[in-house]
């Protein structure tokens, strides 16, 4: 038998101490177990997939499973971070900023909440804004600009109502019957 076959026939040996399913290293126990000794620490059981001591998250009320340091993946970066640990979901989530830059605020009471085609309940700060400061909320074409082109600068200074309304390519006497409606809609709107 050739040194190569005997040594992927062997047995391998699993760490000293009791309870820890790493394989052997040196002196009996598993690299990590070897590191406590280093650093001048008491053997203590393992956090992590191979120790098994944790199967899910410490933080209370968080069923998400272990990742590192007895915490789950969004509660361990909430303290790489330096935050405070808080609960994780969606249900925490009073307002986000999407990928265009745009705030969205909770708010599902809200006439102009999304329901289909954006984060159900939520509405864009800027919208609530323009529709608390309109006292209605915004109807079918019309849309809120920024004025300095910031698009989470949600200050009613900073925003304009802008609409959609005029057909494109349309016959002279249906344009006239729609400035009509426009006039009617937005006649006495403020300048």
């Amino acid at each position: 038998m050739s040194a190569e076959a005997s040594l992927s026939t062997r047995p391998r040996r699993r760490c000293g101490f009791p309870g820890c399913l790493n394989l052997h290293r040196a002196h009996g126990l598993c690299s990590s177990h070897l590191n406590q000794i280093v650093r001048g620490k008491a053997l203590t059981p393992l956090l992590g997939r191979h120790g098994r001591k944790h199967d899910g998250c410490t933080f209370d009320s968080c069923d998400k499973p272990h990742h590192a340091n007895g915490l789950c993946h969004g509660h361990d970066l909430q303290r790489k971070r330096g935050q405070p640990p808080t609960p994780l979901g969606r249900t925490a989530r009073l307002w986000f900023k999407d990928r265009k830059g745009y705030v969205w605020v909770k708010a599902p009471e809200h006439p102009n909440a999304k329901w289909t085609g954006g984060p159900k309940g939520y509405v864009q700060e800027h919208v609530k804004v323009m529709s608390e400061a309109l006292g209605r909320p915004l109807r079918p074409g019309e849309s809120v600009h920024h004025r300095n082109n910031l698009k989470d600068d949600n200050r009613p200074e900073n925003l304009e109502l802008w609409t959609s309304h005029q057909p494109k390519g349309a016959r002279v006497q249906d344009m006239v019957a729609c400035c009509r409606w426009f006039l009617a809609e937005y006649g006495q709107a403020e300048e």
